[in-house]
């Protein structure tokens, strides 16, 4: 194996990760936030969140008294949201 082809290879291959690392923030932190601005459901969760000054990462990893209303009231709204299309399908 010849030491100059695979250091050039090795070069290429930090370069595609670089690039493939690039395009992937590009698109977390431009193309996901823009597609956000299109759903009204997701803009008021947004804006319910800012106005409450809620993190929903920081809660989740947290013991925050709120933690186990919010996870109850969520999977309510998961059973609600299937009852509701099962009866519009029937």
């Amino acid at each position: 194996m010849n030491t100059a082809s695979s250091s050039n290879s090795r070069a290429k291959a930090y370069v595609k990760c670089v690039a493939y690392l690039t395009l992937s923030l590009g698109f977390l932190m431009f193309v996901v936030p823009y597609l956000y601005s299109f759903s009204p459901t997701l803009n008021k969760y947004l804006k319910t969140l800012d106005e409450n000054d809620i993190h929903p990462g920081a809660i989740y990893y947290s013991d925050v008294p709120l933690t186990p209303e919010s996870e109850l009231a969520n999977r309510e709204a998961v059973k609600r949201g299937i009852e509701l299309r099962a009866a519009r399908i029937k």
